[in-house]
């Protein structure tokens, strides 16, 4: 077999070496001395090094200094040379790659590198790609990918553990999700069980992990110039971790905490009744979060040691043979490499395999069965679930995703194009998913409207009815094709992912996929396979499908109450006359069609920027009465695509809650009358938002530039000929009360933040406010509205990407030409949301109460004032310098709640510092604690030792540049919208931090945090579900006002106060 590398050894390495190339020759043995015989043989299987230079390292290192290989090559066993394979790169150009090795250990008498037994370098990329791959298996089977991107900022790895929380025990459930928790704390080389998260956060990073149901991962980012410290503390976690039995209560307690924030989650409430339907003693059905009750409790009343059981766990599925590992830096290949096996390869192998979890949850007696859950929420859905065969290794055939794409489709002749004319549903998608091993479920999912609901069987008359239509009309190439090419187009322009996103997800990938596939898996397909597509059909028929219906109105009908999460359901046989009345769907509506080719589909990729040295920030390009373009040609990404932003800006959107609730209108309905014509243009690459904001609405448009100029044209038609129907703007209005009176069951901390602002901001509506202007919301009331807003504004834009100034000049003419005939807005009358002033010593109290989920939350707020060069960079400073410590003191150790967050908030042009619990304890304890974590800070800034580690941090973050372009598009987006223009904010403000002293940051946090005069706003949520609902006396002196807890209350604090003057904050920030 050809071969194009060749490894140097010690002598008897060689010697085994040359045995083995000439066994694959079939040639006679060689020897060291007979170097003439060997040359040939080298020259036969086609090794393009010199040979003087390769004969002269064999004479020249005694002990293996160099390894010698050529970037083709694919797989090699170190472990004994049983075999060599190959693969040509795409360009077939041999390199020669010098990579040192690491020394040899103390304890082993073989080079580093024979701890590795498989190297991949034929991983297939996208061209755009400009980061380099190399995939590793260590001998002990970790399986490893390794990452170099010259340009990161940041590094970042991620370690992904094939076991989740179905191997819990069955009297301790919760325990993998326990053991994620413990891991964190400390190991035998570093046993402090901050220093993970302290290292990280003083070298710009962060880290979190998450246990699903077959995987736990872990993941972290860091400045990559200490990725190696950050890898050593992180490899420790599989070798040597503590679980220190001190830390045992605490976690389980934060164990607990998190399940307490999900007990009101529909999501995972839904998910619960859905899993705890499944067959009787299936892993599936397992409870996975853990609680006081699985984790203390029910283990103690059976005498077990839940640490004892944490270790077993962790002896048993935590070996390297189950593990895999990503990273990702600025460091080269060999250098990772090099890092990897030094820091990895002592990790043990476990006995055991990946686990498996035997048939399908779902068999013959969990089918033909209806669902009915009673939510939180205000929702309503219904779901047509199938389970079928495991289609995990025709992921390059992609059957489920061919289906999902045509019955989640959106346009002309789709089932949602029909639904939502009956007026029956405003949502609808299709998806064939695998929920764990041998678990595939194809899934219908409509979003019903209060119609909809009372049509259950007639929707299922019309999803029998497509699904009979595309067994009829049979799998076709060409849609098959069409979606191969998208994807396909997909990864040639893929978007950088950030690196800790990345690595994660891709750790999770090693798995299940070959490393040569590890990037392209999903996005290059392979050939057709109808056969495929008309299994899963098969399987979609009316005697195999499960429903799930969710719904307020089956409150107080229902047959069972979930055991962990108290949902409320029914579980019942769907009758067979209903499912003979689905058999009989055999003639498809004639308003059910296949979809028509994509014509968005873009042909032209011409890239007009070039790479400069150093970015040119936006500039004006044009400037009249109507309109203010910024412009900026790409000059980093280089990708076919383009971001095109317009903010709107009207006197009337804000000026009311009537007006907010017709602005909210205005946007829901374009939307919906837009989705069917725009579904092609989002398949094939191009996208568009229409979103209301304070000032009026913002529309976007991204994507690949070729064809956006005639999207954007119908775009602009649709705001501009807006004409809603009275059935739609009916079930869309129903829509709209039912989000504003499902703000009552968001999370306490949403609560919070939403409340602070309320107090803060002069142009803030309640929900309520909201909700009482509902009854004048109405269809006559809008069309005026429309009118409107659209007769007298001003439009600031934002063109960035793959444009010249001629496309530049054509898109701006589609905005002048079109609205040609409206009243400008003066730039002058633009008015700004303004924030009230908080005095030096003031308290302020706002108190709410929450009637939803049985925790509080207490937000403090000191406001610095208004945003200034200065006052940003100590800000931020003080939040890297003592988040990580809020966090450590207020959740860590005292255990206060699960959400526990310090760092800045920032509006409106005014900022300030937060603290902010949410807590199941009585707020004047949180309080108190917040309190002395805040006195105790003097003293602790004092003493800081390593101040510069965090100036340094600070740089690192502000100085991290974009990953993709939409990201670059949104920062420069937001300096137009707040209306500073400092594009050049991050250079500018790093000058700064690199001359800031410790005594500045120092005053500044006596002068606004921790000091007599302090500007404080404290928001109490107070949870009626809690014994002890943790109200707080208004009069306590910590308060120097209580603010009310009404809207009128909120309403005549406001007209009391002076607000921050944001008129024409339309100058750069000095």
């Amino acid at each position: 077999r050809r071969v194009h590398g060749i490894h140097v050894f010690n002598d008897s390495f060689k010697n085994t070496m040359y045995h083995r190339l000439c066994s694959c020759l079939k040639s006679k043995v060689v020897n060291h001395r007979n170097k003439r015989l060997f040359s040939n043989s080298l020259q036969c299987i086609g090794i393009n090094s010199q040979l003087t230079s390769l004969n002269s390292s064999f004479n020249k290192y005694k002990t293996p200094k160099r390894f010698l290989y050529n970037s083709s090559l694919v797989t090699l066993s170190l472990s004994g040379f049983t075999h060599v394979t190959r693969c040509l790169n795409t360009n077939h150009q041999h390199r020669q790659i010098v990579l040192p090795i690491a020394k040899m250990t103390a304890d082993d008498d073989v080079p580093m590198l024979s701890k590795v037994v498989e190297v991949h370098n034929d991983i297939v990329k996208s061209p755009s790609d400009t980061r380099n791959y190399r995939g590793l298996v260590l001998r002990n089977g970790l399986k490893v990918l390794l990452i170099n991107d010259d340009s990161c900022d940041k590094a970042a790895a991620s370690m992904d553990v094939h076991v989740g929380s179905l191997c819990d025990p069955e009297d301790l459930f919760g325990l993998a999700h326990f053991c994620e928790h413990m891991l964190f704390l400390g190991t035998e080389k570093y046993p402090n069980e901050h220093e993970y998260r302290e290292f990280l956060n003083k070298n710009a990073g962060s880290s979190n992990a998450y246990t699903g149901a077959e995987h736990t991962n872990y993941y972290f980012d860091v400045g990559w110039e200490h990725l190696a410290g950050a890898l050593d503390r992180f490899s420790q976690f599989f070798i040597a971790p503590l679980f220190n039995a001190d830390a045992k209560d605490r976690e389980i307690q934060a164990v607990n905490s998190e399940n307490q924030q999900n007990l009101n989650n529909d999501a995972w409430r839904i998910h619960l009744v859905e899993k705890f339907t499944a067959r009787e003693g299936h892993a599936y059905r397992k409870f996975t979060t853990g609680n006081l009750e699985t984790l203390g409790s029910i283990p103690k009343s059976k005498g077990i040691d839940v640490r004892d059981e944490l270790l077993k766990f962790h002896d048993r599925f935590y070996g390297a043979n189950l593990m895999c590992l990503t990273v990702l830096g600025r460091q080269s290949l060999d250098e990772l490499t090099e890092s990897i096996v030094e820091k990895f390869s002592t990790i043990r192998r476990t006995a055991e395999s990946v686990p498996d979890f035997g048939d399908h949850p779902y068999g013959p007696d969990q089918l033909r069965k209806r669902a009915d859950i009673v939510p939180i929420k205000d929702v309503r859905s219904l779901s047509f679930i199938w389970p079928t065969s495991n289609y995990k290794t025709f992921y390059k055939q992609a059957p489920g995703h061919y289906l999902a794409h045509l019955i989640g489709h959106e346009g002309p002749g789709s089932l949602l194009s029909l639904l939502k004319d009956k007026g029956w549903c405003n949502e609808l998608s299709g998806s064939h998913a695998e929920r764990i091993s041998n678990c595939w479920l194809f899934n219908v999912s409509v979003d019903l409207t209060e119609e909809g609901l009372e049509k259950i069987p007639e929707i299922g008359d019309y999803v029998f009815q497509y699904l009979e239509m595309l067994r009829r009309e049979g799998p076709k190439e060409w849609i098959f094709n069409e979606i191969k090419l998208l994807d396909a187009t997909k990864f040639r322009f893929k978007d950088k992912d950030p690196p800790i996103k990345y690595v994660s997800h891709l750790s999770s990938y090693l798995h299940d996929f070959a490393m040569k596939e590890i990037l392209s898996n999903y996005y290059l397909l392979g050939d057709f396979q109808p056969n495929l597509v008309d299994e899963i059909l098969s399987q979609t028929t009316a005697d195999r499908v499960r429903l799930g219906v969710v719904s307020k109105s089956f409150d107080g009908k229902t047959q069972f109450k979930e055991k962990w999460y108290g949902t409320d359901y029914s579980l019942n046989d769907i009758p067979d006359e209903l499912i003979s009345r689905w058999k009989r769907q055999t003639t498809p509506s004639d308003e059910l069609h296949l979809p028509t080719p994509n014509l968005f589909i873009a042909e032209d990729f011409t890239v007009l920027g070039c790479k400069a040295e150093k970015p040119v920030i936006p500039r004006v390009l044009f400037d009249d009465p109507l309109s203010r373009v910024w412009y900026k040609q790409d000059d980093t990404f280089l990708l076919p695509k383009a971001s095109l932003k317009f903010e709107f800006y009207s006197p009337v959107a804000f000026s009311s809650p009537l007006n907010v609730n017709l602005l909210n209108m205005f946007e829901l309905l374009i939307n919906d009358s837009f989705q069917e014509y725009s579904y092609n243009a989002h398949l094939a690459g191009l996208s568009y938002s229409l979103s209301r904001t304070t000032y009026g609405f913002q529309l976007s448009v991204g994507g690949y530039n070729e064809k956006q100029s005639a999207f954007l044209s119908e775009i602009l038609g649709e705001i501009e000929n807006f004409k809603p129907s009275k059935e739609r703007f009916d079930i869309l209005l129903e829509e709209y009360g039912r989000c504003l009176e499902n703000f009552l069951a968001e999370q306490p901390y949403n609560h919070a933040m939403f409340y602070t602002s309320l107090a803060l901001m002069d142009k803030c509506y309640s929900k309520d406010q909201l909700q009482q202007a509902l009854p004048s919301t109405t269809i006559e009331n809008l069309i005026q509205f429309h009118s409107q807003l659209i007769s007298k504004y001003h439009v600031e834009s934002l063109y960035f990407g793959n444009l010249n100034e001629e496309h530049a000049a054509d898109i701006n003419r589609l905005i002048t030409d079109r609205f040609s005939n409206n009243e400008p807005l003066e730039l002058a009358r633009k008015e700004r949301v303004r924030e009230i002033i908080i005095h030096p010593g003031e308290s302020l109290l706002l108190q709410v109460e929450h009637s939803v989920h049985p925790n509080n939350c207490i937000e403090i707020y000191y406001q610095t004032g208004m945003q200034s060069v200065e006052s940003n960079c100590l800000l931020e400073l003080l939040g890297q310098v003592i988040g990580e410590q809020c966090f450590d003191e207020l959740r860590t150790k005292k255990q206060l709640g699960y959400v526990v967050f310090g760092g800045l908030r920032r509006s409106n042009s005014v900022q300030g510092f937060r603290i902010l619990v949410q807590s199941a304890k009585d707020l004047d304890t949180v309080e108190e604690a917040i309190d002395e974590y805040i006195s105790n800070m003097h003293p602790f800034l004092e003493n800081l030792s390593n101040f510069d580690e965090h100036v340094d941090a600070l740089i690192v973050k502000r100085l991290e540049k974009p990953k993709r372009m939409r990201e670059e598009s949104a920062k420069l987006y937001s300096e137009i919208q707040c209306q500073h223009y400092q594009f050049n904010r991050d250079e500018v403000e790093v000058e700064f931090l690199r001359k800031v002293t410790k005594q500045q940051l120092i005053d500044f946090f006596m002068e606004y945090v921790g000091g007599p005069n302090a500007r404080k706003l404290t928001t109490h949520i107070i949870s009626s579900k809690l014994k002890d609902n943790g109200s707080v006396n208004s009069s306590n002196s910590r308060y120097s006002l209580t603010i009310g807890n009404s809207d009128a209350d909120i309403a005549k604090f406001k007209e009391s106060r002076n607000y921050h003057d944001l008129i024409g904050s339309h100058k750069i920030l000095g």
